[in-house]
């Protein structure tokens, strides 16, 4: 089965598992990444570390040729890597695997793109070391990976800065948000002047682009700016945008109170508006509440997708 085959590589490569999709190791003294991409059929891939970010068209041996013309497998070099893909592990035994793997790097090194055994930034020792991170693999002595290490730790402490402008965009992020609902409940009603009827059959797929468009560009108006806090924590993210969007929500109804009272009595009347604000909701129909609901709940799931910051990773 391709599954034994996937566990007997990780045994006999010695691989060190990263997450749940990569090892990470060493064959013939290259740095190399074992990725999983899919299991059903078992899909790998192997990632070589190699001293160039060129693109590289090499001339494989036969054995790998024929098994790229046929699919089986694929072959390149670039970006740092070389890479080797088997599409379906169950085409292949443990030691076919091996031996091709074997194979490829001994190709990378005929071509002379073998990293080596020192170190991948400073070039001047022979103390070089396997270091993952992040989906990247390098060989770094001591002094070059403490360097890394603190660039990592600026790149973070400058991520967490709270500027005053973050704040201030925020702020501006949550009044566009109220404006953008605000207009967009002004023009719903509009239409229905403007067409002089009481009803305006929509198709399901115009109010799903409709509803996804509204989200969207609900979303970026608070979205970007919270980005700028780079909060990692999702419980926290996910409850920052989730009271941004609740005081924006609150903020566009009352908005559309306050423009009706104006439009009928030329005054504005904050208390009045927002009493005015909870009378119009209890009237609306329970369909229309759902939908606004939804765009609530999709504006939330929105900004945590364009809030949300990955973690610093070492450069290697």
């Amino acid at each position: 089965m391709s599954s034994d085959v996937f566990k007997s590589l990780i045994c006999e490569l010695d691989l060190i598992q990263a997450n749940a999709e990569e090892y990470y190791g060493e064959v013939n003294e290259h740095p190399i990444i074992l990725a999983v991409l899919s299991a059903d059929p078992w899909s790998i891939m192997f990632k070589v570390r190699v001293n160039s970010e060129d693109e590289h068209n090499l001339e494989f041996p036969e054995v790998l040729s024929e098994l790229v013309a046929e699919e089986k497998i694929n072959v390149s070099v670039e970006n740092g890597y070389g890479w080797l893909t088997f599409y379906n592990l169950s085409d292949f035994s443990v030691e076919t695997v091996l031996n091709l793997l074997i194979s490829f790097s001994k190709t990378i090194e005929d071509h002379k793109l073998n990293l080596g055994l020192e170190c991948a930034v400073c070039k001047n020792s022979d103390s070089g070391e396997i270091y993952y991170s992040d989906s990247k693999i390098s060989r770094l002595c001591p002094n070059c990976l403490e360097v890394k290490k603190q660039q990592k730790l600026d790149k973070e402490k400058k991520l967490f800065e709270i500027s005053a402008s973050s704040v201030l965009l925020s702020l501006l992020g949550v009044v566009g948000f109220a404006f953008i609902w605000a207009f967009i409940w002004l023009l719903y009603d509009y239409m229905f002047v403007l067409y002089g009827t009481d009803s305006i059959d929509v198709t399901d797929v115009a109010l799903a682009v409709g509803s996804l468009t509204v989200i969207s560009v609900l979303s970026l108006t608070i979205g970007f700016p919270l980005r700028r806090f780079s909060i990692r924590k999702r419980a926290i993210l996910i409850f920052a945008a989730s009271v941004l969007v609740t005081i924006s929500f609150i903020s566009g109804e009352i908005l559309v109170a306050t423009i009706w009272i104006f439009k009928e009595l030329q005054v504005i009347d904050i208390i009045a508006s927002i009493k005015y604000s909870i009378f119009l909701w209890r009237g609306e129909p329970s369909m229309f509440k759902a939908i606004k609901i939804m765009l609530f709940i999709g504006s939330v799931v929105g900004i945590y997708f364009i809030a949300k910051k990955k973690k610093v990773a070492i450069e290697i």
